[in-house]
C-alpha cells in the first residue's frame, strides 16, 4: 500500500525576495506568496487528501490554511527549515563579505561542515526523514499534504535520488507542489518534481524514477 505525500513549499516571503537566509525566523508570506499558494490549488484539489501537516512557522501554517481551509492543519516543528545559525537573516552578499571561508566550506560539503550556531546536516536529515517516515507509518495507503520549506523538500528528494552532491537537487520555487510515494518499508519514489515550474520527468528524463 503506497502512501502518497503531497509536499508543498510555502509561498514567497519578503526575505525570499531579498535573498536572505531564512530558517527559524517566523515571518509570514507576502501577497505574491498568497497568490502562489492559491495557484497550487489546481494541483492539490484532485488529490484525496485525508490529513494536512505543516511546519510550525507562520509562512508554512498560513500557506496550509489557504490551501486547506476546511481541514485541520497539524503542526510539526520537525518539518522546519534547517537552522542556518550565523547566516540567519543575512543576504548572500553579506555572507560572502563576513563569512566567505565558512560559506565556501559549507557549500563544498554541507554534510561535513556545519554553520556555526546552526544545525548539522546529520541532525537536519534525521529530524526531517524521521518525521516523514512517521507520517508514512501513520497513513498507510492514504494521501496526505505536507506544507514545508524549500530546504526540506530538497533534502527529501536528495534522500530519494542520492545525487553525488546535495546541491545537484534543484530548489523548488515557492508554492510548488512535489509528490512522493512510499510503501511501508520506506521505499520512496518521486511522482512529481518541478524545479523549473514545468512537468517532470521531461521526455528525455523518462528513465528516472
Amino acid at each position: 500500500m503506497q502512501t502518497r505525500i503531497i509536499l508543498i513549499r510555502h509561498g514567497e516571503t519578503d526575505w525570499n525576495v531579498e535573498r536572505r537566509y531564512l530558517s527559524r525566523t517566523d515571518i509570514d508570506i507576502n501577497d505574491t506568496g498568497r497568490m502562489q499558494i492559491l495557484q497550487a490549488l489546481g494541483a492539490v484539489k484532485k488529490e484525496q487528501i485525508v490529513r494536512v501537516y505543516a511546519s510550525d512557522r507562520k509562512r508554512a501554517l498560513n500557506s496550509a490554511a489557504l490551501l486547506f481551509a476546511d481541514m485541520t492543519v497539524e503542526k510539526l516543528p520537525e518539518l522546519c527549515e534547517m537552522d542556518f545559525g550565523i547566516f540567519e537573516g543575512l543576504r548572500y552578499d553579506e555572507i560572502f563579505e563576513k563569512y566567505k571561508d565558512i560559506y565556501d566550506r559549507w557549500i563544498d560539503d554541507p554534510r561535513k561542515n556545519t554553520i556555526p550556531e546552526g544545525e548539522s546536516f546529520t541532525a537536519f536529515e534525521a529530524r526531517v526523514m524521521g518525521e516523514i517516515k512517521e507520517i508514512v507509518s501513520a497513513n498507510p495507503g492514504k494521501s496526505v499534504a505536507v506544507v514545508t520549506h524549500g530546504g526540506v523538500v530538497r533534502l527529501i528528494l536528495s534522500n530519494i535520488f542520492k545525487p553525488p552532491r546535495f546541491w545537484d537537487i534543484k530548489m523548488v520555487k515557492p508554492g510548488t507542489v512535489t509528490i512522493i510515494e512510499s510503501d511501508r518499508d520506506f521505499n520512496f519514489v518521486v511522482k512529481r518534481y518541478e524545479p523549473d515550474g514545468d512537468v517532470w520527468p521531461k521526455p528525455a528524463q523518462s528513465n528516472q524514477k
